[in-house]
Order: structure tokens, then sequence, then C-alpha cells
């Protein structure tokens, strides 16, 4: 399984909504508070494009974003889908690339 990160803060509703659902499907995470670890704050901008919200949620170098998109990658079922993806060698970052290159559900069944 990939290394999962949550760049958090602290009375985040968005923040407990997303480590929630990492708990409930037993996905382990890191948690970074930026407002104890101030040096993260940058890192997690730096990290995120530029992003302020929290939570920021990656998945190794791949940017999930917020709670928001975090739930529609579960509810479209590419979240266990990024967390175990190893075809080819290929890095996390790339894997949502290959729905295109292998599209599911085209030509003769």
């Amino acid at each position: 399984m990939k290394n999962v990160t949550v760049y958090m803060g602290p009375m985040c509703t968005y923040c407990d909504a997303a480590k929630r659902l990492l708990t409930k499907k037993n996905i382990p995470y890191k948690e970074i508070n930026i407002a104890v670890e101030e040096s993260k704050m940058e890192e997690m901008i730096k990290k995120s494009n530029g992003k302020r919200t929290i939570p920021q949620i990656f998945i190794e170098d791949y940017h999930v974003g917020g709670y928001d998109e975090l739930r529609a990658l579960e509810n479209k079922g590419e979240l266990d889908q990024l967390l175990n993806w190893s075809l080819f060698g290929l890095k996390t970052k790339q894997a949502p690339l290959l729905q295109y290159l292998f599209p599911v559900g085209l030509g003769p069944s």
C-alpha cells in the first residue's frame, strides 16, 4: 500500500471527515498538523501547487486534494486503485492516465 499523508489543522471538520474515511477503510496515514509544525505549512503549499486550505491529502507524490476529492475518488471506486497501483512499475501519479490508455468496457465482450 502507498504512503498517505494528510496535512491538517485544529477544529477542521473536513480534516476529521478525511481521517474518518481513511480509518474506516483501514488505510494508514501520516498526519501533519500545520498549526503545530509551522514549517510544514510552506511544505504543504509548495507540494499542492499553492493550495492553502486543509486538509491537503497526498498518496505518495500524487496530490489528491482535499476531502471532497478524496470522497469523490472513493465514490467512483478509484481510491483503492490509486492506493494499490503498481502495474508496469508506474508511479502513483501516472495511474489515473491509464484509464485513457486501457479503457474499460470498450470493444466486443
